[in-house]
């Protein structure tokens, strides 16, 4: 095959202009001198070490920012029945890039092993994981067991309900633990007591007992509109021996309006059936 110059006769144009690019990037790297830490820096900036979906990639880069801390912090959140995307979002509370008190209580594996030994131990059958996931400022209570024991006092003292569990109350809403205002733990206790006149039972009711356990956060609604919620579900109580028993099995409606106006519409809809 016959050539011409540096070129070969007979060889299509792509591929002779493919060799003329591959040159022409040859003599550009042999020339310009690239500095590939800044492209690592950019990519840091830009994704952040878990990700821009919040979770840490699988990637060999990821890899190697790992911590030394993380594996057997994920050790101890495992043995504590976290799933693993529990355990990956505790975790990253732990992260260098959070800076408070509380991010420094979830770097310390000591401190995470014995805040939550303390809080299983003070409230039986509670997942502790569960508590920190939802809210992590309770890791603050939960470190010291004096403060700790100090918080379930009050908590079991301002819901006046006879025979609670208070390990799903606890664990469904854990911003219990972290009552201290006078105000806000008054709150509460109106709370109870406005649902109990309101459904027209005692505070040792059974029905009264599993709203409170199915949705606790009833208890931080003012009494005032839980009242008005329980009224609006009244007029929707057809099938239930009592207005107590419909508002247990659709306790979440008393904090959430939309599926109080899907309750009335689902009514709506019966009624116009008939």
């Amino acid at each position: 095959m016959a050539t011409r110059g540096t070129c070969v006769v007979g060889v299509s144009p792509v591929i002779r202009a493919s060799t003329r690019q591959c040159r022409h990037r040859a003599s550009r790297a042999n020339s310009v001198s690239v500095d590939y830490g800044d492209f690592k820096d950019d990519d840091r900036r830009s994704y952040g070490e878990w990700g821009v979906d919040g979770l840490r990639q699988n990637s060999s880069s990821m890899a190697n920012m790992t911590a030394e801390w993380e594996d057997e912090a994920r050790r101890v959140w495992m043995s504590r029945g976290a799933s693993e995307t529990r355990v990956v979002r505790l975790l990253i509370l732990g992260s260098k890039h959070r800076k408070d008190g509380v991010g420094e209580i979830f770097r310390d594996v000591v401190a995470i092993e014995r805040m939550c030994a303390t809080l299983e131990r003070l409230i039986d059958g509670v997942c502790s994981p569960e508590i920190f996931h939802r809210v992590p400022e309770a890791a603050l209570v939960c470190v010291d067991e004096s403060v700790l024991t100090r918080a379930i006092v009050r908590v079991r003292s301002v819901i006046p309900i006879k025979d609670l569990n208070l390990s799903r109350v606890i664990e469904k809403a854990p911003k219990l633990l972290m009552l201290e205002d006078a105000n806000d733990m008054a709150r509460v206790t109106d709370s109870c007591h406005a649902l109990s006149n309101a459904l027209e039972v005692k505070l040792d009711d059974k029905r009264l007992q599993r709203i409170v356990e199915e949705t606790p956060d009833c208890l931080f609604q003012d009494s005032d509109v839980l009242k008005l919620a329980v009224e609006e579900m009244r007029p929707l109580n057809e099938h239930y021996p009592s207005l107590a028993d419909f508002i247990a099995d659709h306790s979440q409606a008393l904090v959430v309006p939309h599926m109080r106006q899907t309750l009335a519409h689902t009514h709506a809809m019966r009624h116009q059936n008939l």
